[in-house]
């Protein structure tokens, strides 16, 4: 007895969706900043990136697959230096991937190529 599986992404989807009408509305009634231009190349990067990313997770699960997406976008895109990219990414990658599997009870894809799967990952 208790919240069924779909109450966590309903609570919050509610949520962004309450929070970007306020944003909305706040927008409409007094813009914050002048509109700048998007660059496409870093929009096409990102939505790039992420078909990778869907298309890596059978093969190298969720941990290894999120770290490298991680490591790119922190080391590469956002220069970020390397100890807080691969602190960030580790802590980001397994961490997500325990709170999902263990706290939430949702299987997030494990790897499938041979050295990983050996490990656990």
């Amino acid at each position: 007895m208790g919240p069924g599986p779909g109450l966590f992404p309903f609570a919050m989807g509610a949520v962004l969706f309450l929070m970007s009408l306020i944003w909305f509305v706040q927008e409409q009634r007094h813009p914050s900043a002048p509109k700048e231009d998007v660059e496409v190349s870093q929009v096409a990067t990102v939505i790039g990136s992420l078909l990778v990313l869907a298309a890596a997770l059978p093969f190298l699960g969720f941990q290894v697959a999120l770290f490298v997406f991680l490591m790119y976008h922190l080391r590469l895109r956002a220069r970020v230096g390397w100890v807080k990219a691969v602190v960030i990414s580790v802590l980001g990658s397994v961490g997500v991937f325990y709170l999902f599997t263990l706290g939430l009870k949702v299987s997030l894809p494990v790897a499938s190529v041979l050295p990983f799967s050996l490990i656990g990952l």
